[in-house]
């Protein structure tokens, strides 16, 4: 498809691309972003097979299609769109409507935004919205996950200081003006949150955790990676317990977590992953997960490709990885609001500390899930970043 918008005053162009286009598609960033000194590259050949196919279950759950905006022979917008036949909304994230019909909903999402401009941001959020009505969406929301992981939530809102965390995206600070100028409103926000040894008091989190542990009943283990396949068992258990009906991503399978394990071990560090379990049977009840901050190294990879040179600098930068970056927590219901969250956090931020890392960062957590960031705050955390998910009804 293309198409041209006669009115706007720069001639852009938005042309929908194949695979054999996705060159120019993973480019981009690396044009517009070259002054900035904080945004940190994904590697290209990753991003790659992340986009055809590879390996990403968001392509299972519905057709898909990429869009670049050209003015003249030069990209100047990128933007991924789809649907996903497995999304649904039934949480309040917008002003209630009676009229609503859940069941016939279909939602659409774009992912990977990225524009040299307002004007080039328009045609390429139009474009996705017209290709996500025409294959039978609703609703249209984002920026969602390529890949319906962890990796490019949202758009930045706030906190453009420093450096995202691994799989964290940076945004130009325009960026949500120019989503909600094309009739985007805000859907839900994704917080940050920031600890470091100085926030922290060893004694009050080793207390924090020792109190919970003892009164509900449970114990806080360190994850042992060599029993890999009995800790994907234990954490997967939490998940079928605890993940949320109403969630619009549905339940990641077993294998998908497996999968995740498998691919991550040589970077996996047992320190950053606990679980909880119940001192009666074993059972396991909560665990927060995390992974030391790559992006203390990719920063340094300006040009995204596996050069000899960014090979050297990717063994001699991996040994200075000072942050870290909590990912993923859960809890089963019944041990909720009981200090297990905040134990686990205590014992992984001890850990943490203890085995040199300077900046825990706990990432992204809903901004209406208080349980999980309210228990980061409660051992020394603070909010220090802000991403958003926006969200159009079709």
């Amino acid at each position: 498809m293309d198409s041209d918008n006669a009115g706007a005053v720069r001639r852009i162009r938005v042309s929908e691309i194949g695979n054999e286009s996705l060159d120019a598609f993973i480019a981009l960033p690396f044009r517009l972003y070259r002054k900035e000194r904080f945004w940190v590259p994904d590697l290209r050949g990753d991003q790659k097979k992340l986009l055809v196919g590879t390996d990403n279950e968001m392509y299972r759950n519905g057709p898909h299609t990429f869009f670049l905006a050209y003015e003249g022979r030069r990209v100047v917008a990128r933007i991924l769109c789809g649907i996903d036949r497995k999304m649904k909304d039934d949480m309040e994230a917008y002003d209630a409507d009676p009229s609503r019909e859940i069941d016939k909903e279909m939602w659409g999402y774009f992912s990977l935004f990225e524009a040299e401009s307002p004007e080039a941001a328009a045609e390429v959020l139009w474009a996705a919205e017209d290709w996500c009505r025409r294959n039978g969406a609703t609703h249209l929301l984002g920026p969602w996950s390529p890949d319906d992981g962890e990796s490019h939530r949202g758009i930045l809102v706030d906190g453009f200081d420093g450096p995202p965390a691994v799989l964290n995206t940076y945004s130009l600070p325009w960026y949500g003006a120019a989503v909600e100028a094309c009739g985007f409103k805000q859907w839900e926000d994704l917080l940050a949150l920031v600890a470091t040894p100085e926030s922290v008091q060893m004694e009050r989190l080793e207390k924090v955790a020792a109190y919970a542990e003892k009164r509900v009943g449970f114990r806080v283990d360190q994850a042992d990676l060599t029993h890999r396949e009995r800790e994907v068992d234990d954490v997967y258990k939490i998940l079928v317990e605890s993940y949320p009906k109403d969630w619009p991503s549905p339940l990641p399978s077993r294998q998908y977590v497996d999968d995740f394990v498998k691919q991550n071990l040589a970077i996996l560090d047992p320190a950053l992953i606990h679980i909880a379990r119940r001192l009666s049977d074993n059972e396991p009840i909560a665990f927060v997960l995390g992974v030391p901050d790559m992006n203390d190294v990719l920063i340094h990879m300006q040009s995204g490709r596996l050069s000899p040179i960014n090979i050297l600098r990717f063994l001699y930068y991996r040994k200075k990885i000072r942050g870290a970056r909590g990912m993923m927590q859960f809890a089963i219901p019944e041990y909720r609001q009981k200090g297990v969250m905040a134990a686990c956090y205590a014992r992984s931020l001890m850990a943490a500390i203890r085995r040199g890392y300077t900046r825990f960062d706990a990432s992204t957590i809903g901004l209406k899930n208080t349980i999980s960031w309210k228990s980061m705050v409660s051992v020394g955390a603070k909010v220090y970043r802000v991403y958003r998910y926006y969200m159009k009804v079709l």
